[in-house]
């Protein structure tokens, strides 16, 4: 499920009837395991910080529960309509199950709009101040609200219009050095960040910022725990950006 060498997750198809029309069948993809890691989890949806929702791993006995922050168990359905889109249903929760709740609900992802002008491989904001430095890697699958294992933990805010002049300069005028976009949506703000976060300088280390901006099509805003990394230029100094080979 992911380019980073991070565990796959394998899920087993079956075949069950569409609940739109039980004339028809349609695949399941239910969960099985995550690479590694002991059976008895499932693929989940919980909410986010910007009131959407974001698919989480749920370990099997799992005592970190954040009753605030659900995480509900989905099956994952792919209905042989030929719409390009993939639909998740949520089943009853069983007995088992440490959070309980009692009716179905569906929730559709279309794929992203495509473009005949792919984005160029980053955003160059030198002229209002700010080097891109690479595509920063993210640990996002910690609690609570996931803030300790962000690249940058001071500021966040969100926008459907999100574009990265328009991150720096909500980061700028806050007072922060670096600046981030990730998740075509999000914004994050920090005066410093761990060693471990700094990008790679290859071409290759910027594909996993692929998420098109949400408020720019011809950008780039970091991606699933990636991070399109800028920092503010010192007054005095060249304003250049990371040379990638």
């Amino acid at each position: 499920m992911t380019e980073r060498g991070d565990p796959r997750a394998v899920f087993e198809p079956t075949y069950a009837c569409n609940p739109d029309d039980p004339t028809e069948t349609q695949v399941e993809l239910r969960f099985v395991t995550w690479e590694n890691q002991p059976a008895g989890g499932w693929i989940c949806v919980r909410h986010a910080f910007d009131g959407g929702h974001e698919f989480r791993y749920y370990p099997p006995n799992n005592d970190l529960i954040d009753i605030d922050r659900e995480c509900i168990k989905v099956v994952l359905v792919v209905r042989p309509s030929g719409s390009g889109r993939v639909s998740s249903t949520t089943p009853v929760a069983s007995s088992t199950s440490p959070i309980a709740f009692s009716q179905s609900t569906t929730s559709t992802v279309s794929p992203e709009p495509s473009s005949t002008n792919p984005p160029a491989l980053f955003t160059d904001l030198t002229p209002s101040g700010f080097r891109f430095l690479g595509c920063a890697p993210e640990e996002r699958r910690v609690v609570p609200f996931d803030f300790p294992g962000r690249t940058l933990t001071s500021l966040m805010t969100s926008d459907n219009a999100m574009a990265n002049a328009k991150c720096i300069a909500f980061c700028a005028n806050a007072g922060y050095k670096y600046a981030g976009t990730e998740w075509s949506r999000e914004c994050w703000c920090a005066n410093s960040y761990a060693p471990m976060r700094q990008p790679a300088t290859t071409v290759a280390s910027l594909e996993s910022c692929n998420y098109r901006c949400s408020g720019a099509a011809g950008e780039f805003c970091g991606g699933d725990s990636w991070i399109s990394l800028y920092e503010r230029c010192e007054v005095g100094e060249g304003c250049e950006n990371v040379v990638f080979t």
